[in-house]
């Protein structure tokens, strides 16, 4: 069954039994009794209304707590009208909607969710649904009538009506879903809970994650991408069951999804795909080629030592980076000498991190052009940490980059304390010089310069440097 006849059937059952059998609107209102029994039983008696009371709890959840409670005892049968208020122009309202959703996780809403999270405009979304190849249904356009406007409450038995006499209920619903969900835009809480509402949907939510990849709109794949990972990588998946069906979107005609592919396998330690991915080395695309390497890294093999050595030809950096991050998690000393060309490069920072793993002091200098470079280097940093692996081989470039104050300013304390620990009396003329300084040196720098001499000369450093022993 197609992902569209499951859409119609699902429709179908919603619409024969959606509609109000009773006045339940008193059972709504006892949510909000200060008698916790009365409040009990009616959630109880609104469960057992079924579908009757979904559309009633969710006009109500602006007013009652517990109407999120009892949405989500009903289960599937409230997806769909969620769905449709998740833009209300209330944010509240959507908000709470996006809550329930979050705690159905229903693969049938991960489609719109996902274009919440990705905030398209109305323009960008009937673009990414026309990519994928649904066709728009005449009666689409006057859908969102039956949903009401901005000021009504919805009409759900009108919407379902014109839904039902649809040619195509799998296009009217996305249409709908996409023209009108988000047009209005949502507050970051709801898109949060939307992206919740996936990640707990787990692998029910790779189909339709996997075609939205396909979509041209860049903000909806990149979004899809981010959902797909997020899923791959919390190890919530039947790896089985999907081995063979990501090594045969390796070969899919969609860059994205070839790329997705490769990072799937990876994620789930498939290595029997390890000929496979050094195959897709020769990508066409880098980011596909990107991620087999990073799959090939964890895999921990020896065999895709040379095809990544091989691969550091390419010039394309993201790759570069990807591949000798894979080469220093291998381990494997052949790479060391093939790694050294790319410190000069746009990937110098992963091949620093690479060699300083092999313990090559090739590593240091741009190690330490690092805390040059790039600002707020937070403690326990991996070039920091890297640095410190080295010991007094890294003192003399360390003093030079501190004493040419080519330091950045917020990263100089990283370089006083690591001179502390390392123990070498070269550094005190650095370390005395930047004590003497003016002006903007921070506090917390010039205490570590003052500790760092107090671990190389002892609690009375000042008496010994003033009678001249440094």
């Amino acid at each position: 069954m197609g992902i569209l006849d499951f859409f119609r059937l699902k429709w179908k059952h919603f619409n024969s039994t959606i509609r109000p059998k009773r006045d339940i609107g008193p059972l709504v209102a006892a949510l909000n009794d200060s008698n916790s029994s009365i409040v009990e039983a009616a959630i109880e008696d609104l469960v057992d209304c079924g579908d009757a009371a979904v559309v009633p709890l969710i006009q109500a959840l602006d007013r009652h707590e517990r109407a999120s409670e009892v949405l989500v005892r009903l289960g599937k049968r409230s997806v769909k009208p969620l769905l449709y208020v998740l833009a209300h122009r209330d944010y509240y309202v959507g908000e709470r909607a996006a809550d329930v959703l979050s705690e159905l996780a229903d693969p049938e809403a991960v489609y719109p969710l996902l274009l919440v999270v990705a905030q398209k405009e109305r323009a960008a979304v009937d673009a990414a649904i026309e990519e994928i190849g649904i066709s728009h249904d005449p009666e689409v356009s006057h859908l969102q009538d039956g949903m009401g406007s901005q000021e009504d409450a919805f009409d759900v038995d009108v919407a379902a009506e014109k839904l039902a006499k649809s040619r195509d209920f799998g296009a009217a619903y996305t249409a709908l879903l996409g023209d009108w969900v988000v047009s209005m835009g949502q507050s970051a809480r709801a898109r949060d809970q939307a992206r919740r509402a996936i990640f707990r949907t787990g692998e029910a939510a790779i189909p339709p994650l996997i075609e939205a990849l396909r979509v041209t709109d860049g903000n909806v794949q990149r979004k899809a991408e981010d959902r797909l990972s997020d899923i791959l990588d919390g190890g919530n998946v039947d790896a089985n069951h999907w081995h063979a069906k990501f090594v045969e979107l390796l070969g899919d005609a969609a860059s994205n999804v070839r790329a997705i592919a490769a990072h799937a396998l990876g994620a789930m330690q498939y290595r029997p795909a390890l000929h496979s991915l050094i195959e897709v080395l020769g990508d066409e695309s880098s980011k596909v080629r990107a991620e087999a390497a990073w799959a090939l890294g964890t895999f921990g093999d020896p065999q895709a030592v040379s095809a990544l050595i091989e691969s550091l030809s390419d010039k394309d950096y993201d790759f570069l980076i990807k591949a000798a991050e894979a080469l220093g998690k291998l381990g494997d000393e052949r790479a060391v000498e093939a790694l050294v060309p790319l410190l000069t490069e746009g990937a110098r920072d992963a091949a620093a991190a690479a060699l300083a793993k092999f313990g090559d002091e090739r590593a240091i200098e741009p190690l330490v052009q690092r805390l040059t470079r790039d600002g707020c280097l937070y403690a326990g940093d991996w070039g920091i940490e890297a640095l410190r692996k080295f010991g007094r081989a890294a003192v003399k470039p360390l003093v030079r980059a501190l004493d040419s104050e080519s330091v950045r300013s917020y990263n100089r304390h990283h370089v006083v304390q690591l001179l502390g620990e390392l123990g070498d009396r070269s550094a005190t003329t650095a370390l005395v010089k930047l004590l003497s300084q003016k002006g903007d040196l921070s506090t917390e720098t010039r205490e570590a310069a003052a500790k760092a001499l107090e671990r190389l000369w002892g609690s009375n450093w000042r008496d010994q440097l003033s009678s001249g022993k440094g």
